[in-house]
């Protein structure tokens, strides 16, 4: 079979020419109608492909291998030197500039110097610290709803409760949330380039402008330890300090809100699971977990620095390979009866990413969902899909997420 000189990339360009022709395919996980209706039954289809397929649909990078099997994936995200996580995200670029995207856009050594400095902010204890506060903030958002007999669940919980835990850790309580989602929006759910970048200045230029003023007055929140940050006894980079921000205001708002949207979507049609929950609260935090691998709702990249063999496949040197955490997650070569929720099961999920990038906020995010569902199962009465007709629709990205979940009570 040869390669069909026609064929053309995300972004119009030609399909390298060492790929086989009979492993391109177009897997669209921003736009594809199932995708919007049935996002998992989206990614078991892409689990039925081959262990290993080139995508044309890539919007960072117009195209990219895409491993389809848990064991090749947890290979490429445990090999930082034969697949670099540099320039995955291209959000400098975006806007002309070079600074890198924080630890996630590093490599050993860097990447262990910047882990070492930002992980003691996200440690359990420094976490369960934060308790009181975290606390406060879901019960400001639940309140009002227990006073009702149905809400949006994603408007009025699921987006306002981590982005206003961010806002308070980030020392930034009292800031419009609204402003800070559509940039949010415009760089991580639209697959137009001019959004993104639209999305990457704005933040961009309010973090700028927010480092600067606490290096000049620092205060006790994780904004001015980033603009007083030190390694190896000299002071970060200004475009360094930027790119730590930016993962955290990034990283903070949208894996939490996605998660709260599949997990309680999940709760509303599967009542006998939220009745258990609702008895034995103690069991919440494996149910987390297995909601967590059940929807992993994230996609990351790439890049190898050599030609490698897999399954047969060369990949070569530049070429970028896409994860799709679910793919992982949903594997019956790992987990058996992927799709069934128990919470009694064991094995690693890669919801968070899996080897040296593990995610840094993970004893947040958790606590985070945690909590959320102990309070709302303790204070909102058993809940359903309000339309259970009409299933909640999806958008995709890099990020993706249900966009609305109404449920009654």
């Amino acid at each position: 079979m040869t390669l069909d000189p026609g064929l053309r990339d995300f972004h119009g360009r030609p399909v390298a020419a060492h790929v086989p022709p009979e492993l391109i395919r177009r897997i669209d996980y921003f736009n594809d109608p199932l995708m919007a209706r049935d996002p998992f039954a989206f990614i078991r289809r892409v689990g039925e492909e081959p262990p290993l397929v080139y995508n044309l649909c890539n919007p960072l990078k117009g195209q990219s291998w895409l491993p389809t099997r848990a064991e090749i994936i947890r290979m490429v995200l445990s090999r930082p030197k034969l697949f670099s996580a540099r320039n995955q995200t291209e959000f400098s670029q975006l806007i002309g500039e070079t600074w890198r995207f924080g630890p996630i856009e590093m490599d050993p050594p860097d990447h262990g110097k910047f882990r070492a400095l930002m992980n003691p902010w996200f440690s359990q204890p420094a976490v369960e610290a934060l308790g009181d506060r975290i606390r406060t903030v879901a019960l400001d958002l639940i309140e009002p709803l227990a006073a009702k007999s149905g809400c949006d669940f994603v408007q009025e919980f699921a987006i306002p409760f981590p982005i206003s835990v961010f806002l308070e850790i980030f020392g930034l309580a009292g800031h419009p949330r609204e402003t800070f989602l559509e940039w949010v929006r415009q760089l991580l759910h639209s697959s137009d380039l001019a959004e993104n970048a639209a999305g990457a200045q704005s933040i961009a230029t309010f973090l700028r402008a927010l480092l600067k003023e606490r290096a000049a007055n620092p205060r006790h929140d994780i904004a001015s330890r980033i603009a007083t940050a030190e390694i190896d006894g000299a002071p970060v980079s200004d475009d360094d300090k930027l790119g730590m921000a930016f993962v955290l205001f990034t990283g903070g708002l949208d894996t939490v809100t996605a998660s709260l949207g599949f997990h309680f979507q999940y709760l509303a049609t599967h009542p006998e699971v939220q009745a258990e929950l609702r008895a034995h609260p103690g069991k919440i935090p494996e149910a987390i977990e297995e909601l967590l691998r059940r929807h992993s709702p994230v996609h990351i990249s790439r890049q190898a620095q050599e030609d490698v063999t897999i399954e047969g496949v060369t990949i070569r040197k530049g070429d970028w390979v896409t994860i799709l955490t679910g793919l992982a997650s949903l594997d019956g070569s790992v987990f058996a009866a992927p799709e069934t929720v128990r919470f009694d099961r064991q094995g690693r999920h890669t919801a968070f990413g899996f080897g040296t990038h593990f995610c840094m906020g993970a004893n947040l995010a958790r606590y985070e969902l945690q909590l959320a569902m102990r309070e709302l199962l303790a204070r909102i009465p058993p809940f359903e899909l309000a339309e259970p007709q009409e299933p909640p629709h999806t958008r995709g990205g890099f990020v993706f997420g249900v966009e609305t979940l109404e449920l009654k009570w």
